[in-house]
């Protein structure tokens, strides 16, 4: 029970139940499930319900909406009050929209030769976004968004009394209306019009939580304009899936759909994603599904593809295909190029030092060079941008700079600086092979700057790895190359948050890419901060182990608080089971699980069953695989 102390009540004019309370008199507001309740100094006092609409009926009600207006009864209780409030609708003409509407129709089509037949939820929806397609695609109508909540209002003892009496009269009408429970608070006020309860830019913590300064807790809902317009209730379009914010993730064995809200952390810690299942238990096909989940709901998506399962998908979406697998001359991020400016002062003053940093880890990447070395190779890389007449002391000089220096310019100045500097020496020596040797051909051309992804889904072909055991230790080229993709994605989440954006960054085949020491440490991190960064990790694999016995991958575990297991081997259950906590009916279903089942443990710590049901072309599209390498890469 939730309690506020010397909140004003606002009152009306009633009949001889509740006698009029005194002038400036101030209550006690006590919210229980089925009511708002603020009892008078004398008297019984006022007690609101408010509720939300679940079902309209198929046209206007028109005249008679009398029957529900306000007051029922001159001078008497209860007295009804309806809230409207109309906003521009995000629905759009694109493709989010027919996944909607193909996924409603699966729903309803699986559940229409049972005896029970469709859900009458989601044959409402479908039937609804069938209009409102046809409203836009025919007719050309505008849709809105409009918030409606109705407030009962009466006395204590009465409430239960007349709000049922208002349902009936509401359920003749072919509306379905449902308690708002925790948000009749926010909501009473709305629709009473309340003044404010504590000055701007002081709101309180539970103010905040119950949505106050904010958007309403309660999901609008999208009618064409000419209905919003007349004020007249919406007898046509229903959107079945959540507000904005929230992805699907799966439906329930009853055919519920289930939708995550990826941008709330859960104890601090990001949202991030771990799927774990055997080969062949529909991991990757799960995977696909939220990717493009987090697509169609406006994320950035930053694929790591280590075998080129995600080709098809990029290009469905029509997104950026990124081959740093080492067979095309030049295709990598460049690891001389100046961040470009993010209009933050202190992070545009680092842009030099992050620079520095990304061309140092290269050079210890590539010839394990310490840390002398890497100072040798950072005044080669200072000596390289000096040539331009760009100098780290002259930041006016670091955005007219025209391209920035080469690999093998930098080995020049290292190779030049060898008489003096022992150090130097060694650096060159170590790099000689990647710059004029048998590894020359991997930094040869110009490589890219990628200051920016270059689409909304970008996908990083690593290559290579499909091809190792998940214990093979990656070459230093391909160690070189995989830690320039890791220092441009950085630097993808670092300008996305700058623009008020969100990112996923999806990690499958994990097995290949954890035990490898700069991309398995690097995930690892990236798990532990991306939250700072308005980013969640989604890491698949469908070998556990390396969860429990290795560092990076139970810090891993540890910073992951959704987690969608999939079927497993006994012997992979059973470690599973001695080195986490696992609830028992989760770990009993694990080795008899269907493709394509998931159990999922969602934000708050719930369990659930899911499946994703998703259009036959749909599924095809994530059944690809290797489609790079069928092609030649």
């Amino acid at each position: 029970m939730i309690r506020w102390r010397d909140i004003l009540a606002r009152w009306r004019p009633s009949g001889p139940r509740v006698p009029a309370p005194p002038a400036g008199a101030a209550g006690q507001w006590e919210e229980r499930l089925d009511a708002i309740v603020c009892p008078a100094p004398q008297g019984q006092g006022v007690a609101h319900q408010v509720w939300r609409v679940e079902e309209w009926p198929a046209g206007a009600v028109g005249g008679r909406l009398g029957l529900a207006a306000d007051p029922l009864r001159v001078g008497a209780w209860p007295i009804v009050r309806w809230l409207w409030r109309i906003t521009p609708s995000p629905m759009a003409l694109d493709g989010s929209l027919a996944r909607k509407i193909r996924r409603l129709e699966l729903a309803v089509a699986a559940l229409g030769a049972s005896e029970t037949g469709p859900r009458r939820d989601e044959w409402a929806a479908l039937q609804g976004l069938l209009a409102l397609r046809d409203a836009l695609v025919f007719r050309g109508e505008q849709l809105v968004q409009v918030d409606a909540l109705c407030c009962i209002t009466s006395t204590p003892e009465w409430i239960a009394e007349d709000a049922a009496l208002i349902r009936a009269r509401l359920q003749a009408l072919g509306i379905q209306v449902a308690p708002l429970e925790a948000e009749q608070w926010p909501a009473a006020l709305r629709a009473w019009g309340a003044g404010p309860l504590f000055e701007a830019g002081e709101t309180p913590a539970w103010a905040r939580w119950l949505g106050f300064g904010g958007a309403p807790l309660w999901a609008p809902r999208v009618v064409p304009a000419d209905r919003a317009a007349g004020l007249v209730w919406p007898g046509r379009g229903q959107v079945g899936d959540p507000p904005d914010g929230a992805v699907y993730v799966g439906h329930t064995p009853d055919l519920q759909p289930v939708c995550v809200d990826f941008r709330q952390a859960e104890a601090g810690v990001a949202a991030n994603v771990l799927a774990v299942g055997a080969s062949g238990s529909g991991k990757s096909f799960w995977l696909k599904t939220l990717v493009r989940g987090l697509l169609a709901d406006g994320w950035w998506v930053v694929v790591l593809d280590v075998d080129g399962e995600y080709r098809a998908l990029c290009e469905a979406e029509g997104g950026a295909w990124l081959d740093v697998s080492g067979e095309r001359v030049g295709a990598f991020p460049d690891p001389l190029a100046l961040p470009a400016p993010l209009g933050d002062p202190d992070e545009d003053a680092r842009r030099w030092d992050r620079m520095m940093g990304t061309a140092g880890r290269l050079a210890a990447v590539l010839g394990g060079l310490g840390l002398a070395e890497q100072g040798a190779v950072e005044r080669a890389v200072q000596a390289a941008w000096a040539a331009r007449g760009v100098t780290p002391d002259d930041p006016a000089s670091w955005d007219r700079a025209g391209a920035s220096p080469t690999m093998a310019e930098v080995w020049a100045a290292l190779d030049a600086a060898r008489g003096r500097d022992p150090a130097a020496a060694a650096a060159a020596d170590a790099l000689w092979r990647f710059v004029h040797g048998s590894g020359r051909h991997l930094f040869q051309g110009r490589p890219t700057a990628w200051h920016e992804p270059p689409a909304r889904c970008a996908v990083w072909h690593l290559g290579g790895l499909a091809q190792m055991t998940p214990t093979t230790a990656i070459s230093p080229e391909a160690a070189g190359r995989y830690a320039l993709v890791l220092d441009a994605t950085w630097e993808w989440l670092r300008r996305l948050r700058r623009a008020g954006e969100w990112t996923a960054v999806v990690v499958d085949e994990g097995q290949r890419v954890l035990p490898q020491p700069v991309l398995g440490e690097a995930v690892a991190a990236m798990a532990t901060t991306i939250r700072k960064w308005n980013g969640v990790l989604v890491f698949a694999t469908n070998t556990p182990d390396p969860l429990w016995r290795t560092p990076a991958g139970q810090g891993l575990w540890s910073v992951t608080p959704i987690k969608a297991l999939l079927k497993l081997e006994a012997a992979q259950v059973q470690g599973l089971v001695q080195a986490l906590a696992v609830p028992a009916p989760v770990r009993e279903a694990l080795p008899h699980l269907p493709e394509r089942t998931v159990l999922a443990r969602l934000p708050g710590g719930a369990w659930a069953e899911l499946r994703a049901m998703v259009p036959p072309e749909e599924a095809a599209l994530y059944q690809t695989r290797g489609q790079a390498a069928a092609e030649g890469g």
